[in-house]
């Protein structure tokens, strides 16, 4: 597991013991955690304020992706233990790396 890579891992819903396995993009690692943004093809679904925190990923194909995704920012990198996170299928491009980065810098709060 390196840093850009997209995996999958299991997020579970609020005050719920169930959840879903999303994609996410690792963007740190810390011994036996990992910090990762969750990615999502929901972007039709968000108000307006939410989607200006949806970074989109141009290159989804080459990334691995099913369909067209956006990085979701909106609460900033999660932390998950190592072992919970899937081996990845997937890579940014170094063009959305660069892109994500820039954007990242916009959105100063969000910074890894």
């Amino acid at each position: 597991m390196r840093i850009n890579d997209i995996s999958r891992v299991f997020v579970g819903y609020i005050n719920s013991v169930e959840g879903k396995t999303v994609p996410v993009l690792i963007v740190k690692i810390k011994g036996n955690f990992v910090l990762a943004f969750k990615i999502t093809s929901q972007f039709a679904r968000g108000s307006e304020k939410i989607k200006a925190n949806y970074f989109k990923i141009n290159d989804w194909q080459q990334a691995s992706l099913s369909k067209q995704s956006w990085i979701d920012t909106n609460i900033g990198p999660l932390e998950f233990p190592a072992k919970m996170v899937t081996i990845p299928f997937g890579r940014l491009t170094e063009k959305d790396r660069v892109r994500f980065h820039d954007f990242l810098s916009k959105h100063s709060n969000k910074k890894v």
